[in-house]
């Protein structure tokens, strides 16, 4: 049963609303545009979209498919929002296969338990480029975030959730900010050239995750940081090189025992001091 409250929404805001049925797929065509029943929907040109949201997914259970195409702001609102509460999550959503550019924020995810964004590229925001919150298992996999004005990738609460296999390129701030994590598994990123960090696991409850595989090279201050408070993940296979600040930062160090593991890296600095200092000692390796 469609929900009363984004019924009224869409009434106020005089938003597209899709009255196909639930099996049938759903053709946008003009936008903004708000879908409140479940089923595929199907971006069938590249559109240019005012303020204040393109295309707002209500509904659980909507397969979003960009077809290739481009959705373009003007420089403010959002590109693709999904955001349930607590109580009322939006579940089963999938965003894949397309170009959002030119937005504030170019997708944005909150309480969207098990939501996939795939094969999307987010560039030219305001802020971020793909923004996830409170969305436990959720999977950003193989998108592309490039010169947004935020982070590119920024994910919180999402314990579980898997990022892998982003390009993470020339974002003004950090390239995958990772906030309040436990269970994730973020890998085989390409995060390059941003303005600030390339992967930051932050906040005290980042715990047990794991950052295996990633290149984060030449970006503006750190390659990888872990925050403090943040203890029991696990990095391994992950090449940092070239950062100005520290290519490895475990702000939790000096400690005994470690309380992060750290093996297998590719990199020269660290914050590690003295005879600890370096590739081959110490905690990071």
């Amino acid at each position: 049963m469609m929900s009363t409250r984004w019924a009224a929404l869409a009434a106020i805001l005089g938003l597209g609303v899709a009255t196909a049925p639930a099996t049938a797929a759903t053709l946008i065509q003009s936008c903004p545009f708000t879908a409140i029943l479940p089923g595929t929907y199907i971006l069938t040109r590249d559109l240019i979209c005012p303020d204040p949201v393109a295309i707002t997914v209500t509904a659980d259970g909507v397969r979003l498919v960009l077809g290739g195409r481009t959705l373009t702001g003007n420089g403010g609102g959002d590109g693709i929002v999904a955001v349930g509460s607590e109580d009322d999550p939006v579940t089963g959503l999938r965003v894949l296969s397309g170009t959002v550019t030119g937005f504030d924020d170019g997708l944005v995810l909150g309480n969207t338990p098990g939501a996939q964004i795939s094969g999307v590229t987010a560039t030219d925001s305001a802020d971020d480029g793909i923004a996830v919150r409170n969305s436990p298992g959720t999977r950003v996999v193989g998108n592309t975030a490039v010169r947004n004005g935020g982070d590119g990738i920024d994910v919180g609460g999402c314990n579980g959730c898997l990022v892998i296999g982003n390009r993470i390129v020339e974002n003004v701030d950090t390239g995958i900010e990772a906030e309040s994590l436990t269970g994730a598994w973020i890998a085989a990123n390409i995060v390059t050239g941003n303005g600030d960090d390339g992967i930051d696991l932050q906040g005290e409850e980042a715990d047990g995750n794991r950052v295996q595989g990633n290149k984060t090279t030449d970006n503006g201050d750190n390659g990888i940081v872990v925050d403090a408070g943040s203890t029991g993940n696990h990095f391994e296979g992950n090449q940092a090189t070239g950062n100005p600040g520290l290519d490895l930062e475990d702000v939790n160090l000096p400690a005994d025992p470690c309380p992060n593991t750290w093996r297998g890296n590719v990199f020269v600095t660290d914050n590690e001091s003295g005879a600890a200092f370096g590739p081959r000692a110490g905690c990071i390796q």
